[in-house]
């Protein structure tokens, strides 16, 4: 819910941001519940598009921080 209103109505964030959590999700349901172990390119893709989201998200921030 609230990621669809930070990405759809508020347009705060690029749509790719909402699949990278969707996606993220996915991998950790999966490395906590799952008996196997992740793979390390998945999860080395995994912590790829963490870090994009959280750029994206402190570049979000400053910017607002520089309008004040």
């Amino acid at each position: 819910e609230q990621v669809c209103c930070l990405i759809s109505r508020r347009k705060l964030y690029s749509g790719n941001l909402a699949r990278v959590l969707s996606d993220l999700l996915r991998v950790r349901i999966l490395a906590d519940y799952r008996p196997s172990r992740l793979s390390k390119v998945r999860a080395t893709r995994a912590l790829g598009k963490a870090r994009r989201l959280v750029s994206a998200v402190e570049k979000r921030l400053q910017f607002e921080e520089d309008k004040r």
